[in-house]
């Protein structure tokens, strides 16, 4: 698979998007809780999925994310 490209001056800094990851020494007891209460249907998640793109359609992400109708967007490979 080809790896995709991002213009970080144009698509990140210009546009002032911010990338988030997670780090943390409690990060996999976190995910072991929300997996528990999303199984029990405690959390209702469908306010906050939004789509999951392959990284090569990056644009178009990045294009639904400014638009402010979706939830999160999900890249995959």
């Amino acid at each position: 698979m080809k790896a995709a490209e991002i213009d970080v001056a144009r698509w990140i800094v210009s546009k002032e998007l911010t990338l988030v990851g997670i780090l943390g020494r409690r990060m996999f007891d976190t995910w072991f809780r929300m997996e528990t209460l999303v199984q029990k249907g405690v959390l209702n998640l469908d306010p906050v999925m939004g789509k999951t793109f392959p990284l090569e359609r990056f644009k178009e992400a990045f294009a639904l994310a400014l638009s402010g109708k979706t939830g999160k967007i999900f890249f995959a490979r």
